[in-house]
């Protein structure tokens, strides 16, 4: 099995910057540290992961007294705006850098970063995508898991409100790509339904694959599977255990969530990678064996013993991403 290029289509980068994590190090210096780390922007090149979609992720202030906030954290529609911005200077700063570059350039290692606002509590009125658009976010999420102005999260009931669908017009006419990872089931539909620019779906599995306890809804139905292929949207597998098996997760469990998702479409051309490491969990609830990017060939090499075309392995790992956001 010969190494691959890997392109992730979901990462937290600038978030786990926020929570003190030194992203410039080599990854093996922070988990003296911090042992259950699983990613830091240097480690993205040494395991040859040439793209990433990097997120804008902030998420409301809770109250509750087992809750984790951080400087990731907003109390108010201004406030969401003001970390928002402060996360884009923490991309600015790494491209500056040379850690990060914004566009690839034959000859350098350094990953390609595209934005992905995870959520878009950070609009204040709908004018301020423009502004985001200008500092580089490419991708939007409407919502995260509850409900907001825009939509509904997949812990919500709803669908897309009218500001939803002004909002998705906007984003439409700057030629941005829609992440529905984080929708509630209605507001996916609407989204399907309404949305004429490309759709992607950067981190979800498979839902039918757990048994009814623990289907999530931030799994994908079949028939949102079917739909999403019918829209030639590429579909990004979430490595966190939970979305993969009912204990932690193995790479069989990886390798049975791409094929189940291939059968429904006929194909893998639709199929990716959307990692999530560290998304708010650590290397102990990623699969057995892939612990952090330098294990990724150990998924390539599950691929194969499961019958999957080393072609397809190329794309699933890189060139569907490719092709989907539309590399330049």
């Amino acid at each position: 099995m010969p190494t691959e290029i890997w392109f992730d289509a979901h990462l937290d980068l600038a978030y786990l910057q926020l929570q003190g994590r030194p992203m410039h190090l080599a990854l093996s210096n922070v988990q003296q540290q911090e042992p259950g780390a699983s990613v830091t922007v240097r480690s993205l090149a040494d395991a040859k992961v040439r793209t990433v979609l990097a997120t804008i992720f902030v998420q409301p202030w809770d109250r509750r007294p087992e809750a984790v906030n951080g400087p990731w954290c907003y109390q108010g529609h201004e406030d969401a705006y003001q970390l928002a911005k402060r996360q884009l200077d923490i991309y600015d700063q790494w491209y500056a850098a040379g850690l990060l570059q914004r566009a690839p350039q034959s000859g350098n290692n350094s990953p390609t970063a595209y934005l992905l606002m995870e959520g878009c509590d950070p609009i204040r009125e709908i004018d301020d995508i423009e502004f985001f658009y200008g500092r580089g976010v490419r991708v939007i999420s409407l919502t995260w898991i509850g409900a907001n102005r825009w939509a509904a999260g997949n812990n919500a009931e709803g669908g897309l409100t009218g500001d939803g669908k002004r909002l998705l017009q906007r984003a439409d006419e700057l030629g941005m790509i829609l992440d529905v990872s984080h929708l509630s089931e209605r507001a996916f539909f609407d989204a399907i339904d309404t949305y004429p620019g490309a759709i992607i779906a950067s981190h979800s599995n498979c839902r039918e694959l757990l048994p009814p306890p623990l289907q999530s809804p931030r799994n994908l139905t079949d028939e949102q599977i079917r739909r999403l292929f019918h829209r030639r949207a590429t579909i990004g597998i979430n490595l966190y255990s939970k979305f993969l098996a009912s204990g932690r997760a193995t790479l069989d469990d990886v390798a049975r969530h791409i094929e189940h998702m291939a059968d429904i479409g006929g194909s893998m051309n639709f199929i990716g990678l959307g990692s999530d490491m560290d998304g708010g969990f650590d290397a102990t609830a990623l699969p057995v064996n892939l612990e952090s990017h330098a294990d990724l060939p150990h998924l390539a090499e599950a691929l194969s013993q499961a019958g999957i075309a080393g072609e397809d392995i190329s794309r699933f790992a890189f060139h569907n991403w490719e092709s989907a956001i539309g590399l330049r």
